[in-house]
């Protein structure tokens, strides 16, 4: 799960980052500063997802309140500037992805802890009963 959100936020991004460019060389040439500050804060939106993008492996949780304040700055400027809505629902839904993906690092890291201490109850039993120590076993 936290891959596929690490995909779709590099990809994604890279879109939505050249669209509020282009769009910000548009509002220039255009004078219209409404349009430049919602594509001002597209580019803001592309570099949290950036960021966000960078920490769904290792941080899902943190990744996810990222997408979540991309996705709410995203929809505060729609009016000014309205593909930033669909930006904004995209980046709700990687926010959604990456609670997922952090629920099951977490269930996985769980598992292994479990499994670890496992391994190590059963080699303080081996080594209380005075047989040989199984070496794929760590010591306690």
């Amino acid at each position: 799960m936290r891959v596929t959100v690490l995909i779709l936020a590099l990809v994604l991004g890279a879109i939505m980052a050249a669209q509020s460019l282009l769009g910000y060389g548009v509002s220039g040439i255009a004078g219209n500063a409404n349009l430049g500050g919602a594509t001002a804060v597209g580019l803001l939106v592309a570099l949290l997802w950036l960021v966000a993008a960078a920490l769904v492996i290792p941080l899902p949780l943190v990744s996810c309140l990222l997408f979540v304040a991309g996705g709410l700055l995203g929809f505060a400027v729609s009016a000014d500037f309205p593909d930033m809505a669909v930006w904004g629902g995209a980046s709700l839904t990687l926010a959604a992805l990456s609670f997922f993906g952090w629920r099951g690092k977490r269930r996985a890291d769980l598992r292994d802890r479990l499994d670890r201490e496992e391994r190590q109850a059963l080699a303080r039993q081996v080594a209380a009963l005075g047989a040989p120590r199984d070496p794929s076993i760590p010591p306690s």
